[in-house]
Formats: C-alpha cells, structure tokens, sequence
C-alpha cells in the first residue's frame, strides 16, 4: 500500500497519534487502509489497517470533506479506550531507617544527615525506576490495545467498516 494525501493527527490521553490513508495504488479509487503512528519510548512504533470495504463505494466519501472526516473517524475509533490505560504504580518510599541497599555496619558509621541523604538518594532512585516501569507498560498497553483493534467495528455515513489487522 501506498500512501496518499489523506492525513491528520489527533491527541488522546497525552499521546499523539498520526494517521494516514494507504491505498494499493497511486490510480484512482480502490481498496483503502489507514496507517497510524505514535512515539513510544525509543522511537515510532505504526500499525496499519486494510478496511473490508472500499469507501468509495459511499457517496459521501467522494465530496469535499468526505475522506477527511472517514480518516478521523476511523482513528477515533482505533484509539478509542486508550484513555482508559493508566499505569500509576506508586513506589512505597522509605519513611526512616535504614535502606535495604545499605548493608553492614556502614549505617551505623553515619551522622543523622548522612543517612537522611542517604535515604534520600534511595527514595529519589526507587521513584525513578518505578516512573520508567510505568512508562514502559503504559506504552505496552497502548500497543496492545491498537494490535487487538483488529476486527474493530466503525460506523461512518450509516455503513459499516471492519478494521482487519494488516501485518507489514
């Protein structure tokens, strides 16, 4: 599939997501798909989907605003949920006493304000690890959610597409 001049992005739950018209040639009418993309962690991550059925096969696809608002709407729907996925895990911090990094009698040799540095660093360490496992499976957690939107069902103009997962 190729790509073609039908594009936008839209935001949802923080994340911005782009999609795209594909379509199996540069000539005219035919079979159609989307294209959607965000940024993940270390770079893009893309799914593409093929419609069961052609749009141009709806009048209402063929006027002005027609492809604009059909590509829209079937990016709506793909990212429809992702709202829903959150990943708050809290890190439970270390009130007083000693943290379990510190081993031996190094805990002892310390003043007060060493160890609350101490236990400071160890807070700060923990809390950081904790952002990046919540990052890592909310990003996780949207690309399950875009790969099982396979089969996804939306309705545009009174007819119905069927979003069938295509693999690239």
């Amino acid at each position: 599939m190729t790509s073609s001049t039908v594009s936008g992005s839209m935001e949802v739950n923080g994340i911005k997501f782009d999609y795209y018209e594909m379509k199996t040639s540069d000539a005219g009418g035919g079979p159609r798909g989307i294209r959607v993309n965000w940024e993940r962690n270390a770079g893009g991550w893309v799914q593409y989907y093929s419609f069961d059925n052609n749009p141009h096969d709806n009048p209402r696809y063929n006027t002005r605003e027609g492809p604009a608002d059909f590509y829209r709407t079937a990016c709506q729907r793909i990212t429809q949920g992702v709202q829903r996925i959150t990943s708050s895990e809290k890190f439970p911090p270390v009130k007083s006493g000693k943290p379990p990094t510190i081993t031996g009698p190094a805990w002892s040799k310390m003043n007060k304000k060493q160890q609350d540095a101490k236990t400071k660093e160890y807070n700060d360490d923990q809390e950081k690890k904790q952002a990046k496992a919540n990052k890592k499976a909310f990003d996780d957690g949207v690309a399950t959610h875009l790969n099982n939107s396979r089969g996804r069902i939306f309705r545009w103009e009174d007819q119905d597409y069927i979003l069938p997962h295509t693999e690239r």
